[in-house]
């Protein structure tokens, strides 16, 4: 638990935060104002939403011979880690941050990479297909083995069925494909919901009570003038400080424009 504290666990108290850790949410009263949870009902005037997001499912079933792995908490990370060593041969599904994250650290260890990624470019729809090559000529030349417009359609023994027809003998299989909002106690709340939490330009959701900000929030940004969603760390706590100015009395917008940075081998990419 220490080690997922943002704070030591005594800050807390001495800073007048009640604390509740291993405890669920079970639902929340917008009408009464209240959030049920271990079997008691607890008043707020505001509340903010943090809930974050999972990561997606990918619909294959390990054997006896191929494990697989998602990628989202320190328990997954662990799994991971534990699996790969020297000539592990390791298949990522997914030519996202994570896909790619995995093969760069994944390769360094020794493992023997092969990435598969449905569209026709790494990063497409964020980085285009200009950076997606130059990503695509880094991994190759790290050994990693990439299969553009192509998928994984099952596991068979030790053996991945790809869409190319391939048979791939493989150890470990890591989907990396993408994440998916936290909302559901939102949205039993009658919340307006949809990818996500939607809140305003300040934060607010459809309740002016109730807030969201990080991975979970849809944000109608007001310099993009579009709603986005964004799922990086940098995010959550640029959202988490805008948000505390608000609640203190300031009247102001959430307008830092997205930010992210990705360190893959020796190289390291920013993108605002």
């Amino acid at each position: 638990l220490s080690a997922a504290l943002v704070h030591p666990e005594d800050w807390y108290a001495a800073h007048r935060v009640d604390l509740h850790t291993s405890t669920r949410v079970m639902a929340i009263d917008p009408a009464r104002h209240t959030v049920t949870a271990a079997g008691s009902d607890t008043p707020y005037s505001q509340l903010v939403l943090a809930t974050g997001s999972r990561a997606r499912a990918y619909p294959v079933a390990p054997t006896s011979a191929i494990s697989v792995h998602h990628l989202r908490t320190f328990d997954d990370a662990d799994r991971l880690r534990a699996a790969l060593h020297p000539d592990t041969r390791l298949l990522i599904i997914g030519g996202g941050w994570i896909g790619l994250e995995v093969a760069a650290s994944a390769g360094v260890l020794g493992a023997r990479v092969t990435l598969v990624e449905k569209s026709g470019h790494l990063l497409g729809p964020v980085l285009g297909p200009s950076i997606g090559t130059h990503l695509r000529h880094l991994h190759e030349s790290h050994g990693v083995d990439i299969k553009l417009r192509t998928g994984l359609v099952g596991l068979d023994g030790n053996v991945a069925l790809l869409t190319d027809g391939t048979r791939l003998e493989v150890d470990s299989v890591l989907a990396g494909v993408g994440a998916v909002p936290n909302d559901s106690v939102a949205y039993f709340a009658g919340l307006k919901v949809q990818d996500g939490i939607q809140v305003d330009a300040g934060l607010a959701t459809s309740d002016p009570d109730v807030f969201a900000i990080g991975d979970v929030a849809s944000h109608q940004h007001p310099v993009l003038g579009e709603r986005v969603r964004v799922e990086h760390w940098q995010n959550a706590v640029s959202q988490a400080k805008t948000l505390a100015r608000i609640l203190a009395g300031d009247r102001i917008v959430h307008d830092e424009l997205p930010y992210f940075f990705s360190d893959q081998y020796k190289s390291g990419l920013e993108f605002f």
